[in-house]
Parts: structure tokens; C-alpha cells; sequence
């Protein structure tokens, strides 16, 4: 119970004594500061105490304090810090040895962690430390402890170093001596670096660096010192961070920044080595030099930045260097690799382009390689030559700024392959990829004169790949600018290609491709000198229609340096639409041509599906373009030329324009030969010329071929058309052929024609015609070949006709006339068809006038004519007949032209013999007796014809068996209607006796007819019209009373004194009236005194009229017509026996007409009627009649007169 009752006592008295103890140490620690406010207080138990709680019994160095005391701020600060001051600060190792001297240091602790009994320092003060550190050959750092023998760093610092390590890695906390920590200062001193990679040591003096813990955990660093190298001082800005990089990496990391001074990059290399390679750079730079090492020390990256401010250029060799304005640069690696993160060159010049850069490079076989990215937003070539070294890839300078000598590079994107020595001080470029755009730009060819090809783009697209031996085009595009006007349409070029270099040279290929183009647009898109000929052809001559779908594929080479561009082969092809083709100006166009182009090393070609040539009136006319080529030839060792030809088909008349054409010079000297009027063609135009500014004639080859089909060609030959006709045609600028079949006026014929267009002598043949036909004589006569009614029938023909340059002409005709009639009416000649027969002669002209013929031949039979004629004024002056047969005649002679128009010819006809039999033959009865086949074809219709003048002489004329004419001279005049208008015949019917002469005179348009003959009879017989009188004399007096030709011919033919013998119907006539004693003396033959015989001569009929004859025997009485074509009588009369007694009675006075009705009559006389042919006529006599008084035998005789006539 006594405890329970001193319980309370005892708990009193402890609860009073924990009062009193903090009021016991609160009136301690007011009295310690209250000591420590008036300086510093020397304390050797709290410098045994640091060293107690630093140096650890497994510890392989141990720190030595010489003195420690302790200083306060005040109330200031986090914890109120209490300083220790620290002297005589040695590093020993186990053997004692000095490693580290500190001659003075400060310690900041937290006061409340001391009040709990806790070290916990808040900031440490280094002053003047000398510290050394080593960097190994690896590039690791470690502080150097002097000794081959000590222990190396990793050793040294053991397990507890890296747990320090960590802690500081973590936020500050006052629960251990390095947890607490929260800066470190160092002031002065110096900091030794050992450098076994550099092979040289290098000093950090006057070193003034705070290192401060960072909220988050870690350590920030930051100061400046004075870095020495050799004899250089450079002052020096540093900052640093240890931190931690999170969970799963390496527990902590260092990183140190050194920032350097302004100096060039030549001078920082002398004193800092490592930045050797920096010394490309030939411009003030301020350096800021970055490293990451591990917690060992061990280097992991580094890097720099780098700006240069006030310009210079980077040094790319010894003797070439890239100007810039401003550079920026970022670069960060380590021993394995390097990063450009980013670079920034400003480049000089107005524009101040930009070059951005960024790449990596990584060491692998002793050397670095990687990759470098440069790119810029816009660049200006006019400022190329000046930014670009010209030391710098020096051909392919002078190439590119030849071939872009306008421009502006957009968004390019260079990717360098980029690989160096080990030591980072030789660079080579190994391969580049470009992806560019070149805007508003000017390409040129890089090989070509000054004056050379150039083509204006809008923008250029290139994507390639370089390397020095080897080059690739992924895509090149041109986009060309949209010509002005309306329609005009922006072109696209796209190109794909790689080249390498072999032995020296550069060989490769590339494809072209190109969306469309208008060829109005090519002048402004195709470049000047690229193809001059060609170029100024096409750009002049097809003025519309377009281009697209174009693919080419070439191969090319080029020296090392570009030079020596030279294509080796080159294939393509581009479609065509709507193309307007100036062939050969002013000749109309071609127009709506479409098809495709090929393309060659050598030449190139256009095909042309189809197009229509323009007409008179500038639109597409009928002449239609086919299957057509254009052909541009580039030979190596002549100037360009182009071959054309087209295909056509139309009409006829558009082809022979264009061949006539004035520029093509065809037909300047002799003129075409027709006109076409209709017909159709097909055909092939080629034309050839070399591509130069001036361009003759001379120089065009030209050729044109066609088949004309149905043609008509007006005034071809012998001014008359062509018809129907089928030809081929072939002309060139030195000859022109035709050839073919037609027909002419119904004439079917084949022709040919050759012209020859070369230049040559006077005597030149400039043209042949051939003409070969069968027709008809009329329609020959429609052709000029007018024979009249000598020619009948079908004659095949063949004409050839040939010109001199002179204007001299020759036309050679030859003619079969084997299923012709030849007929020569005058004569009464006929050669039937189906005999032989041929014509033949030369004509000779003088530009289109004749001058003669010669060599006419004609032969048919009995017929063999020779010929020629002289010709004055395109007129036939004289036709001299030579060593001409006709039958049994021989004859020579001529026929002269009239002097006026009008006039009549004059034809002499002179020979030995001139046969007439066929004319007054004994087969039938003509006009004048003259004899004819009965079944000879009918003569042709009559027309007009040459008046004629004849003069005929021949020894003898032969006109029947045994009836001749000789020495009979004839003269007389034929008019235009082949009428006899005026004749004189004068001759004998016996080679020494027997005279006569005809004489015919016009009277108006009548004509008087008269004559006389010696020997009537003969005459007569001569001629063929009585054989039965023998002797008398004969007179003739009558007249045509018409104009034309079948005029009748009225008169009266009185003969005197003529016998009659050999008469068989007039014996029969004598017989019925039985007067024997007439009859017997007929046979002896019957004498006339006299006779008169009234007549009237038609061609078709002989009618008599009341004619009369006596004797002093018998008189006779005859009147009655004679049908000539068929010798029939038709003949009735009065025969009077006695007839001198018989008409006394009628010559008495009033009774005479009792006994004599008629003139002539008796009163004893017998009335007769005689029909049929002479040899076997019919003959009727009136008995009544002997014994009836004149008018009587009137009254019977009216019913006899009353019978028709047969």
C-alpha cells in the first residue's frame, strides 16, 4: 500500500526532471550561441567525429583533419546551418601516402540534425583543392592517385561509393551524413587532367564551381575556370548534371558542358585536338563541347554546338571552300558514332538561303561512313556560281550551271552517303540521293554551244541517286510553261534513267515520257539549237493539232567530265491528233492529221493514219491522207533532211493541183497536158529536202504516184477529152510518166506519156505521148484524123508523139487498116475489110504548129502511096506525092495549099498512067457510066470538105478493056461540097485520032456543060456508055441548073454521021416490024445521019425526052428513062421505014399533021415499047400503026402511054 502511495511521488518527480532537462540544454545551446555570434570556435572533437563517420574500417583511403572549427550564421537558412571549418584535409591510402591535399574546406550542417545526434551536412566549400584526374585511352575519367600500385578507382571506392552514388541520386534527406548534402562549392584551385587519349596533360585553373542537389534528386553543376593547354589559357564555362535515368537503365548518368570561347576553329584545334576536324570551319565559332559518362566515369556520348556568327566558309580541301553567312550546329556521339542532330547554313547573296543539315556517321573498319541530310526551302542558281566552290566537283559545276543557268531551287533534299578516316579529318562523298524542285527555270544543253538548245520550265521534279562512278534518275519531271493564248495547254516531260562510269566514261541509260503537247506550243517548249533543221521545220510547218503519250528510250555517253555528250542509240514513240502539216509552203496544208511518231538515233519517223488535204478555200478538202510517213533524217556527215510520203485517195483534179503547183516548178516549162473534169485516185506523194533556212528547188526530191480510175481529161490529145480513163501516174522533179486505157469520142484507147523535167540542151527531148486505138473512121475523124469518105470501118491506130526543148515536135502515126474499107470514090475504088491495109507518116511540129510531114505511106492492095508535106503557120502549104501505084496506075504529083482561107487547094496530078477501070467498069452503071461494086458499102454522107483546084496529065488513061483515053489534060475546081463547079477534059480515044474536049463554066448557080468529040463513038464507048455506034461527030450542050451535088443535069447530046452496030433490042424492034431488008443491013451496020437526043442525067436515072434519029433508010423516035443503078430500059418510040419518002406527006401544007403527029413520024410507022436489060429486053411494036394516019396512032397510042412505067 506504501508503494501505491509513492507512485505519484516518484512519477512527479520524473515528469519535473524531462522539464528541466531541455530547459537545462536550451540555457547550454544559448550559451554556445552566444559564444559562436563572436567567431569561430577551435573544436578538435568534432574533427575526429568527421573523421570517424568518414572513414570506415574496410575503407582503402582514410581522410586526415589536421583542425576543425565551428562558426554559425545565425538564424538563417534551411535548419539554422552550424559551419565546420576544415584545415589540412589529406586523402591517404593504406601506406599513408598523400592522395588528395585540401588546404582549406567548409562544412554546412543542418543544426537540428545535429541536436538529434546526426552529421548531416547541407553544404560542402572545396577552397584551392588540387585534384587529379586521368582519362583513360577508353575516354573514362577517374581521379589519379599517382601510384602504379594503388588501387584502381573502382576499388578504391568500393560498395559504399556507389551507394553514396545512389543517394545523391535522390532527394535530400538529414537522415545520414551524404543524404543531407546539398551543394558542393569549389573555389580556386586546380584540377589536373592526365589525358593518356590526347597523350598530353591539360589544367582547369581558377576553378570557381557550385554543385547543387536538385529537388528531384540528382546534381546540377555549374562555374567557370581557366583551361590551359600547352601555353594557351582559355577561360571556360562548365556545367554538368548526375542524375539517375529511371527504372530499368543504368542507375546514374554524368553529363558536362564546357563552353568555349569565340575562336577559330585553326586555333582551337592546336590546343584542343579532339576538335581538330572542326578546323573545316574558316570562321570565328563559339563552341559549346558536351559529354555523358556512366557512373564510373566511363565515357558514353559527347557532343558539340557550334555557331558562327559573323560568317566565313567551310574549308572542304586545301584549295576550295563553301561560303556561308551564319552557320549553326548541334553534333552528338560517342567513340562509335556521331549525330548531326541539326545544322543551319545561311548561305551569303541576296536570297539568304538556308542549308539545313542532319545526319549520323558510325565508325565500322577503321574508318567512319554514314549519312547526312541537307536540305533547303529556296535557292537561287543565279547565286550558285557564287556559292558553289569552284574546286568543288569542279566538271560537275561547270555542267550543271551551264545546263540551269535560270532557276530556283525549292524544298531540295540532298542525302549524302558521307565516310571519313578514323580521325575525322579527310571526308569523302561515296553517293548522294537529290530530291529537288527547280521552279521558273532555264535548262540549257551542258555541251552545247552558246548559242545552243534552250527550253523553258515552269518547275522541275528530280529524285536521283550519285555516286562517282555510278548515277541514277528515280524521277525527273519538267513541267513546261503554259504558252499563252487560248487552248494552251501545260506540258509535261518525265524521265527515269541511271548512268556509270566505265573506262573513263559515262555510259547509261534513261526513258522519257510526255503527257501531251501542242504543236502550236512547240516553239516556245522545243529549245533552240536542240535539232536546229528539224526544230525550225516542225515549229514552222505544223502549226496545229497535238502531241501526247510520248515514251522514248536512249542510251548515252559522256566523257568523265561531261563533256562529249554523245547519244548511242534512241528509241520512242508519240501520238499525233489533229495535226496541221505545211508540207512544202504555200501549198495548202494537210490537215486532221492523226497517227504516231517513232523516234530514232538517226532519223525520226511520223506516221500518219489519216488527214485531209486542205483546199482552195482552207478547210479539209475530198482529198483524203492515208497510210502517210514524215521522216527526219540526222545523218552524221551531211545536214538534216526530211522524207515524205503520203498515201492519198480522192479526186483527181486535187492531186493534179497539188502536182502543178507553181512551187513545185513541175510544169514551168512545158505546161500539163489536160485538165481534169472528174475521176477518182489513189496514190503516194514523196518529197524530199534537206532541213536548211533557204531552201530551192533544186534541192527537193519529189515523187508522186497514182492509179486514176474513171477519169476525164479535157483537151488530153487532139484537143478532145478523155474519158473513162484508168491511168498510172508517176512524176518526180525529172520526169513524169502516164500510162493507161480510155477512150476518146468512143475510141477505146491505151496511152502513155513521159515528160522530162531535167534541164538540158535545145535538142532535149522534153516529152513523149504514145497513143494506141481501134475505132471507127468517123470517130477518128472527131480526132482529127478526118479521111472523108476515103476511110470507112475500124482502123487500129498508133500514135507516138515526141517534143524537143526547142519547141520541135515529131508525131509518128501508123495505122491498120486490115478491117477497114478504104474507098476512093472518084475512081470507084474500094478496099474491102479483111484485106491488109496500112497508113503511116511523120509529123513534124514546132511547138504546136506543124511544119510538115513525112513519110507518108499508104498501102492496101493495088494501092502503095508516098508522100510529104510542107508546112508555114501551122498550115499544110503543099503535099508532094511521090512514086504512088494505084492499080495499074503511076502517077506523081502535089497539092498545094490555098493562099487564103476559102480557097481551093491546087492539086497537080502528072504520070504514064492513070487506071480508071474500077470507076467505069462494066459491073453496074454510075454517073457517067462509071462502074461499081453492086455489093460495096454505101458512101458516106457527104460533107464539107477542101475546095480543089486539079491539074491532072497523063499519058494514058485506062477506063476499060480496050477503052482508053490518051494524052488527056483535065483542069478543074471542086467546091466545099464536093461539087464540080468548073472543069475543063481535053483528050483522044486513040493514040493519034479521035479528039474531044469538055468544058464546063458556071453561069450563077448554074453550070454549063458542053463538048465535042471527033469520034463520038469512040467517046462514048470509051467511057461506057454506048459500045454500038461507031464514028460521028459528037456534040454536047446541057447545064445543071442546081448548086449541090446530085443536081441533075438537062441538055441535048446530037451526033452526026454514026453507024450502030451489035444492037440486039433495036434489032428486035426492026424484026416485029418485019422490015428484013433493015434488019440484014444492021449487020453490016446501020448508018444514022443524024441524031438529037433531049436528056435530062440524075445518079439514080437517064431520061430522055423526044429523041430523034434518021437515016435515009429508017427514022427513029425514042422517049423513056434508063435505071443506072441496074441498066434497065424503060424506053418507048416511033420507028418510020422509008424514011425520006415516008415524011414527005407530013411537010404538006394543013394536012401534014393528018399523017405525022409528032415530029419526026411518017405516015407508015410503027409506035414500040422496050423493057428490061438491053441484052434481053422486052420489046412490044403497035401492028395498027403501020397502017394507021398519024392521028389515029395518036388516039392508040394514048392507051400504051397510059401504062405505068416499070
Amino acid at each position: 500500500m506504501r508503494r501505491r502511495r509513492h507512485l505519484p511521488r516518484v512519477a512527479g518527480w520524473c515528469c519535473g526532471l524531462l522539464l528541466a532537462i531541455p530547459l537545462l540544454g536550451g540555457l547550454a545551446i544559448g550559451a554556445l550561441v552566444a559564444r559562436l555570434a563572436h567567431g569561430p570556435i577551435e573544436w578538435g572533437l568534432i574533427a575526429r567525429q568527421i573523421e570517424r563517420a568518414t572513414n570506415r574500417p574496410d575503407s582503402a583511403m582514410r581522410i586526415g583533419i589536421e583542425h576543425a572549427a565551428v562558426a554559425w550564421e545565425g538564424w538563417r537558412g534551411r535548419g539554422a546551418p552550424l559551419d565546420i571549418r576544415l584545415t589540412g584535409v589529406t586523402l591517404r591510402d593504406t601506406a599513408g601516402r598523400a592522395l588528395v591535399t585540401l588546404p582549406e574546406a567548409a562544412i554546412t550542417f543542418s543544426l537540428a540534425s545535429l541536436l538529434q545526434g546526426t552529421l548531416a551536412p547541407a553544404t560542402i566549400e572545396l577552397r584551392r583543392p588540387n585534384l587529379i584526374l586521368l582519362r583513360d585511352e577508353e575516354g573514362g575519367l577517374s581521379l589519379d592517385f599517382g601510384s602504379a600500385g594503388a588501387p584502381s578507382p573502382d576499388a578504391a571506392a568500393g560498395e559504399p561509393v556507389e551507394h553514396i552514388l545512389a543517394d545523391l541520386m535522390e532527394p535530400a534527406q538529414d537522415r545520414a551524413m551524404h543524404t543531407s548534402l546539398r551543394r558542393i562549392r569549389i573555389l580556386g584551385g586546380t584540377v589536373t587532367v592526365r589525358d593518356r587519349l590526347l597523350g598530353r596533360d591539360w589544367f582547369l585553373n581558377d576553378t570557381q564551381i557550385e554543385l547543387q542537389r536538385l529537388a528531384e534528386g540528382g546534381l546540377e553543376a555549374d562555374g567557370e575556370a581557366v583551361m590551359r593547354m600547352g601555353e594557351v589559357d582559355l577561360p571556360v564555362h562548365l556545367r554538368g548534371r548526375a542524375q539517375n535515368q529511371g527504372e530499368g537503365r543504368d542507375p546514374l548518368r554524368f553529363s558536362v558542358r564546357l563552353d568555349l570561347p569565340v575562336l577559330r576553329p585553326s586555333e582551337i584545334a592546336t590546343v584542343i585536338p579532339p576538335l581538330a576536324p572542326l578546323a573545316i570551319l574558316d570562321a570565328p565559332v563559339a563552341i559549346q563541347a558536351r559529354a555523358e559518362f556512366d557512373q564510373s566515369g566511363r565515357p558514353l556520348r559527347g557532343g558539340l554546338d557550334i555557331q558562327a556568327s559573323e560568317g566565313g566558309s567551310l574549308k572542304l580541301d586545301g584549295e576550295t571552300a563553301l561560303p556561308f553567312a551564319r552557320l549553326s550546329a548541334s553534333l552528338d556521339g560517342n567513340r562509335r558514332q556521331i549525330s548531326l542532330d541539326q545544322a543551319r547554313l545561311e548561305l551569303p547573296g541576296p536570297g539568304r538561303s538556308t542549308l539545313e543539315v542532319s545526319g549520323r556517321v558510325a565508325l565500322a573498319d577503321g574508318g567512319w561512313s554514314g549519312e547526312l541530310r541537307a536540305g533547303v526551302a529556296r535557292l537561287d542558281l543565279a547565286e550558285l556560281p557564287d556559292l558553289w566552290p569552284e574546286g568543288l566537283a569542279p566538271a560537275t559545276r561547270a555542267a550543271l550551271l551551264r545546263a540551269a543557268p535560270r532557276g530556283a531551287v525549292r524544298d531540295a533534299m540532298l542525302r549524302l552517303e558521307v565516310a571519313a578516316d578514323a580521325d575525322l579529318t579527310r571526308w569523302r562523298l561515296p553517293g548522294a540521293r537529290i530530291e529537288a524542285v527547280l521552279a521558273d527555270a532555264l535548262l540549257v544543253a551542258p555541251d552545247g554551244p552558246p548559242d545552243g538548245p534552250r527550253l523553258a520550265v515552269e518547275a522541275v521534279e528530280l529524285v536521283a541517286e550519285v555516286r562517282p562512278d555510278w548515277l541514277r534518275v528515280e524521277n525527273l519531271s519538267l513541267r513546261l510553261p503554259t504558252p499563252p493564248g487560248p487552248g494552251a495547254v501545260a506540258s509535261t516531260v518525265k524521265a527515269q534513267g541511271e548512268a556509270a562510269l566505265r573506262d573513263g566514261r559515262w555510259r547509261g541509260t534513261m526513258g522519257l515520257e510526255l503527257d501531251r503537247a501542242r504543236f502550236a506550243d512547240l516553239p516556245a517548249l522545243w529549245p533552240q539549237g536542240l535539232g536546229a533543221g528539224a526544230r525550225e521545220w516542225v515549229t514552222e510547218n505544223i502549226t496545229a493539232g497535238e502531241a501526247g503519250g510520248g515514251r522514248w528510250q536512249a542510251t548515252a555517253e559522256a566523257a568523265e567530265d561531261y563533256s562529249g555528250f554523245r547519244l548511242t542509240a534512241l528509241t520512242g514513240r508519240i501520238e499525233v491528233q489533229g495535226a496541221t502539216v505545211h508540207w512544202l509552203r504555200p501549198i495548202p496544208p494537210v490537215r486532221n492529221a492523226t497517227g504516231f511518231a517513232t523516234f530514232g538515233l538517226d532519223a525520226i519517223d511520223v506516221q500518219v493514219t489519216s488527214a485531209r488535204q486542205e483546199n482552195a478555200a482552207g478547210q479539209p478538202g475530198p482529198l483524203e491522207i492515208r497510210d502517210s510517213t514524215l521522216r527526219f533524217v540526222f545523218p552524221a556527215d551531211g545536214p538534216e533532211r526530211t522524207e515524205m510520203s503520203f498515201g492519198m485517195a480522192g479526186p483527181l483534179a486535187e492531186i493534179v493541183n497539188v502536182v502543178r503547183h507553181p512551187r513545185l516548178h513541175l510544169f514551168d516549162r512545158t505546161p500539163f497536158p489536160a485538165t481534169v473534169a472528174a475521176g477518182a485516185f489513189e496514190g503516194r506523194l514523196n518529197i524530199g529536202f534537206p532541213l536548211i533556212a533557204t531552201l530551192s528547188m533544186e534541192q527537193v526530191r519529189l515523187r508522186a504516184e497514182a492509179k486514176a480510175t474513171n477519169a476525164r481529161l479535157t483537151r488530153l490529145l487532139f484537143d478532145r477529152d478523155l474519158e473513162a480513163a484508168n491511168l498510172d501516174f508517176v512524176t518526180d522533179t525529172e520526169q513524169l510518166r502516164l500510162s493507161g486505157t480510155a477512150s476518146m469520142v468512143g475510141i477505146p484507147l491505151r496511152l502513155g506519156v513521159e515528160m522530162d523535167f531535167r534541164p538540158g540542151p535545145a535538142s532535149q527531148v522534153v516529152s513523149r505521148e504514145s497513143v494506141t486505138a481501134r475505132g471507127d473512121a468517123e470517130r477518128l475523124a472527131m480526132l482529127g484524123f478526118d479521111t472523108g469518105a476515103l476511110l470507112r470501118g475500124p482502123v487500129a491506130m498508133e500514135v507516138r508523139t515526141e517534143r524537143r526543148r526547142n519547141g520541135q515536135g515529131v508525131v509518128n502515126l501508123q495505122a491498120d487498116l486490115r478491117d477497114a474499107v478504104l474507098a476512093f470514090a472518084p475512081l470507084g475504088w474500094t478496099k474491102r475489110a479483111g484485106s491488109p491495109g496500112s497508113a503511116e507518116a511523120v509529123f513534124r511540129m514546132q511547138g504546136e504548129r506543124l511544119t510538115g510531114i513525112d513519110n507518108i505511106r499508104i498501102e492496101a492492095l493495088e494501092l502503095a502511096l508516098r508522100a510529104r508535106a510542107t508546112a508555114r503557120a501551122g498550115r499544110i502549104e503543099r503535099v508532094e506525092i511521090q512514086e504512088t501505084s494505084f492499080g495499074a496506075s503511076r502517077l506523081t504529083g502535089d497539092a498545094r495549099a490555098p493562099p487564103a482561107s476559102g480557097q481551093p487547094w491546087n492539086v497537080t496530078l502528072r504520070g504514064p498512067v492513070l487506071d480508071l477501070r474500077s470507076l467505069f467498069g462494066t459491073e453496074g452503071q454510075v454517073s457517067g457510066g462509071a462502074a461499081r461494086d453492086r455489093n460495096a458499102p454505101p458512101e458516106a454522107p457527104a460533107g464539107d470538105q477542101a475546095p480543089l483546084a486539079l491539074d491532072l496529065r497523063f499519058d494514058q488513061v485506062m477506063l476499060g478493056p480496050e477503052r482508053d483515053l490518051f494524052a488527056m489534060q483535065a483542069r478543074g475546081r471542086i467546091d466545099s461540097a464536093g461539087v464540080l463547079r468548073e472543069a475543063s477534059l481535053r483528050g483522044r480515044t486513040s493514040r493519034s485520032t479521035g479528039g474531044f474536049e469538055l468544058l464546063m463554066t458556071p453561069r450563077g448557080q448554074a453550070r454549063q456543060l458542053r463538048g465535042s468529040a471527033e469520034d463520038g463513038g469512040g467517046m462514048l464507048r470509051a467511057f461506057g456508055i454506048v459500045e454500038t455506034i461507031q464514028g460521028g461527030r459528037l456534040t454536047l450542050n446541057a447545064q445543071y441548073d442546081q448548086p449541090g451535088p446530085g443536081a441533075p443535069l438537062t441538055g441535048t447530046a446530037e451526033l452526026d454521021n454514026f453507024t450502030v452496030r451489035n444492037a440486039p433490042t433495036l434489032g428486035k424492034i426492026l424484026q416485029a416490024m418485019t422490015l428484013f431488008g433493015v434488019v440484014e443491013a444492021m449487020q453490016r451496020g446501020l448508018v444514022f445521019s443524024r441524031a438529037v437526043v433531049p436528056f435530062t442525067l440524075t445518079p439514080e436515072v437517064l431520061r430522055i425526052n423526044d429523041a430523034r434519029a434518021f437515016s435515009a433508010s429508017l427514022g427513029l423516035t425514042a422517049r423513056g428513062r434508063i435505071l443506072r443503078e441496074r441498066t434497065i430500059l424503060d424506053i418507048e418510040g416511033t420507028i418510020v421505014p422509008a424514011y425520006l419518002f415516008n415524011t414527005l406527006l407530013g411537010n404538006l401544007p394543013l394536012v401534014g399533021r393528018l399523017f405525022s403527029p409528032e415530029q419526026g413520024g411518017g405516015v407508015f410507022a410503027a409506035t414500040f415499047r422496050a423493057q428490061g436489060p438491053p441484052e434481053s429486053a422486052e420489046v412490044t411494036v403497035n401492028p395498027l400503026a403501020a397502017l394507021t394516019p398519024g392521028f389515029l396512032r395518036g388516039l392508040f397510042g394514048l392507051a400504051e402511054g397510059s401504062r405505068p412505067a416499070r
